[in-house]
């Protein structure tokens, strides 16, 4: 919450000021502070929720942006162009009183996104730099505790990195999210083809620096060109660009990559493509199964994992084999949040047994091929 502003729902008994702007079409808030920046909350903290609230619309909407950065409008403006057919109206540095019928707010129940403070009530009175808001709609369900008629419309992400088709609005899903992206990135492949060995399947092999850096991804590329990959390698200088970077993306059949922010890169595969998260060592499993393996699922893709051991891990290098890094990593976990992550995820580089991930690229190879695999779960141990 300390990286974004709160927006206050205000009474006043003194008559609102004088519109400026008055706009017909609805509005839609959402703020790009927070964790902005980091593909993998740009995507499930902003861009999911301003999906689901905004498609039905058909352009037709305002988008008002708390916190501005204009990088990320810069970065995403294929996405915002064809959610709204307007510019973004940047509510940091516009000081007219701009005045709506209807508005939704935007955020996350969990971490990092905007709210609006109490009392949550229609605004009836406001100035520069604020906006008048006249008129609302009822609020949507789940908007927050105590919401009554006559107020703000708000969305809550229910899913991470997904969308919960049992909840409202209706019709939408992750695969519809998916398609979006495709036409809003003017991708063209919808599916992998199974070739049974007449093309070889590409992967694409994210590197990390520093923090979950793969310290033996040469080897790793030359074993996966041996077992059959076509290999294509992407460094952080390679996703700056995201129009050409999400055609990369789009063109490979399986993406590889230490669990981080790349992996949300998936949103750009075709259906039955493959990913396979790399997981540090520290008790990590299941929260790497919740960031990326579930959505995996929920996006059309087989998902697969490798869970490296403790002499895969640079951590051997920095504590003794009886500390509680190794003997019980829970212990470390209950520390908090900011000491697990120094320690698992900030400190920790990783070198793969190439026989271990040998065997899941070779369950891999198979699934592209074939849509087939063996009996062996979704992981080596």
């Amino acid at each position: 919450m300390a990286r974004t502003k709160q927006l206050s729902i205000i009474t006043s008994e003194t008559p609102a000021a004088p519109c400026t702007i008055n706009h017909t079409a609805p509005a839609v808030v959402f703020s790009t502070g927070g964790f902005s920046g980091n593909f993998y909350h740009d995507i499930t903290d902003i861009l999911i929720p301003l999906y689901v609230t905004s498609h039905r619309f058909h352009g037709d909407v305002k988008f008002l942006v708390s916190d501005f950065n204009a990088k990320f409008v810069a970065k995403y403006r294929p996405v915002l162009a064809r959610l709204s057919g307007s510019d973004v109206i940047n509510l940091d540095g516009d000081n007219g009183v701009h005045c709506f019928r209807e508005v939704h707010v935007v955020w996350v129940a969990a971490h990092t996104s905007p709210y609006v403070g109490p009392p949550l009530t229609t605004l009836v009175g406001c100035g520069p730099p604020s906006r008048c808001w006249m008129g609302c709609l009822p609020g949507a369900p789940g908007f927050a505790p105590g919401m009554v008629a006559g107020e703000l419309h708000g969305l809550i992400n229910n899913k991470e990195f997904g969308i919960d088709t049992t909840k409202p609005p209706p019709g939408i899903s992750m695969n519809g999210f998916r398609q979006f992206l495709r036409s809003s990135f003017s991708l063209s492949r919808n599916r992998v083809a199974r070739n049974r060995g007449r093309r070889k399947p590409r992967l694409l092999i994210q590197l990390r620096k520093g923090s979950r850096e793969l310290v033996n991804s040469g080897e790793v590329i030359s074993m996966s060109k041996r077992l059959g990959f076509k290999v294509i390698v992407a460094g952080s200088e390679d996703t700056k660009n995201l129009t050409s970077f999400s055609a990369a993306v789009n063109s490979v059949d399986a993406l590889l990559g230490v669990h981080g922010a790349g992996l949300s890169n998936m949103v750009f595969l075709p259906d039955g493509a493959a990913v396979v998260q790399i997981i540090p060592w520290g008790g990590l499993k299941w929260a790497c199964r919740f960031s990326f393996g579930d959505p995996a699922a929920g996006m059309g893709l087989k998902y697969f994992e490798y869970e490296i051991k403790e002499e895969e891990s640079s951590l051997i290098e920095q504590y003794p084999r009886n500390h509680s890094v190794f003997t019980n990593p829970a212990e470390i976990h209950k520390q908090g949040w900011n000491m697990l992550w120094y320690v698992f995820l900030e400190k920790q580089r990783v070198k793969v047994d190439l026989r271990r991930l040998r065997a899941v690229l070779a369950e891999v190879l198979r699934w592209i091929q074939t849509g087939e695999e063996k009996n062996l779960h979704f992981m080596i141990q």
